[in-house]
């Protein structure tokens, strides 16, 4: 018997005492599609913003964790009401800056328009008042070696799109050129027209494309001016996570998260206070009041009441944040950015450099 004449004899047996055939065996069946081998998450990174107006609650938080920052972004620079580049009022820049640098240089600081959409459109669009400032985030990066720049401009008007993706573009090519970083900061989306009108202002996709990373700012969905809630819940959470890695990819992403509460005086149409976790405790403590978990987005809810007024603070400890970092993890999304540094639980660091 030839050797061919084996080979058949020998396909048969097998396809008759197993059922697959010996293309299936070698190709794959249609039944049984091969599951696709996942690229395994990467060892989770951290970064932090810090407050021009609370940089002595960021040292203490620095001096004692500076070793868990990939990079720290204080917000030290804004464009001002005349569209260009204009220092915020910070006082303690040099200590920060030997402290976040005592490894290695991890500053990349924050450019915010205060939340102001006129100054934005000022510059977005005004092609002098556009290069102008490019010119003057690269020689200040330069001048003080700084890894590169983090552009924060909240609440663009929704026609300033297409300038704003242009800006980043225009911006992306001169720091690349000048081996300098630039991230964005932007406000969650979900690709759903219920996604908030601040985040409209935001082409994620062609930003992704354009900056080394785009921080999502993945909180405030209950904030000063709204009702009492979760600053993160966490059904919120899981829907920008799956339209994020679905655009931009997991090695681009990092996650924003809060680190601080929300004071509600209930019933008086005041806007709440923020307030740090340490402060959370200490008005329910003082006041009598108690704190529990809620169960649906694992935030802390305080209660109490003084002068008659009932209060609730919403706030997060070391336990929502790894909650909220597991549920980001599972994503393939690995880094992630605390707003803000020096308000968080004091535990949070022990447990997410321990567990994840």
């Amino acid at each position: 018997m030839t050797l061919v004449g084996l080979f058949i004899m020998a396909s048969l047996f097998f396809y008759f005492s197993t059922g697959i055939s010996i293309k299936n065996l070698l190709i794959g069946s249609n039944s049984t599609p091969l599951k696709k081998v996942q690229k395994p998450t990467p060892p989770s990174e951290y970064h932090g913003w810090v407050a021009w107006w609370d940089e002595t609650n960021a040292l203490d938080s620095l001096s004692e964790n500076s070793g868990a920052f990939k990079s720290v972004s204080p917000v030290w620079y804004k464009i001002n009401e005349q569209g260009t580049l204009e220092e915020t009022p910070h006082k303690q820049g040099e200590q920060i800056k030997i402290v976040a640098n005592k490894q290695t240089n991890k500053l990349i600081p924050t450019i915010t328009n205060e939340f102001d959409s006129r100054r934005t459109s000022l510059v977005l669009n005004n092609s002098d008042k556009s290069q102008d400032l490019i010119e003057s985030l690269k020689t200040l990066v330069l001048n003080s070696n700084y890894l590169g720049v983090d552009i924060d401009w909240e609440e663009i008007n929704p026609k300033d799109q297409q300038a704003f993706t242009a800006f980043i573009k225009n911006l992306s090519e001169v720091m690349h050129q000048n081996n300098l970083t630039l991230t964005v900061s932007v406000h969650p989306q979900t690709g759903k027209f219920t996604d908030r009108a601040i985040a409209r202002g935001y082409n994620l996709k062609a930003l992704s494309e354009s900056a080394d990373a785009v921080k999502i700012m993945a909180y405030d969905f209950h904030n000063q001016n709204s009702n009492p809630g979760a600053i993160t819940p966490l059904s919120e959470l899981t829907k920008v996570l799956k339209y994020t890695v679905s655009i931009v990819p997991t090695e681009k992403v990092i996650l924003g998260l809060p680190t601080y509460g929300y004071d509600w005086e209930i019933g008086s149409g005041k806007a709440a206070d923020a307030v740090s976790f340490t402060e959370s405790l200490e008005r329910v403590n003082k006041n009598n009041g108690q704190t529990t978990r809620d169960m649906e987005s694992f935030s802390l809810v305080g209660s109490y009441t003084v002068d008659g007024k009932k209060h609730l603070i919403w706030f997060e400890d070391a336990q929502t944040i790894s909650k909220m970092i597991e549920k980001a993890r599972v994503t393939g999304i690995y880094q992630f950015s605390f707003w803000r540094i020096g308000v968080e639980d004091p535990g949070l660091w022990a447990k997410l450099l321990k567990k994840v």
